[in-house]
């Protein structure tokens, strides 16, 4: 283990929740093949933060 694995050990994580899983989502985009998305989100919950994970536009588009 390296010192960032070591220290990382150490935060605190909550408990595992069931998850719903929607994909693939497919958006148009003009010019360019569609947009595949996933959408994951917990079983439960309310007032849920949304996080985007984008690799960006790359050389692969």
């Amino acid at each position: 283990m390296n010192r960032l694995e070591n220290a990382s050990s150490a935060l605190p994580t909550p408990d595992p929740q069931a998850t719903l899983a929607y994909t693939p989502i497919t958006l148009p985009m003009r010019g360019q093949r569609p947009l595949e998305l996933r959408l994951a989100a917990p079983v439960q919950g309310e007032s849920l933060p949304i996080v985007i994970l984008s690799h960006g536009l790359g050389p692969s588009q």
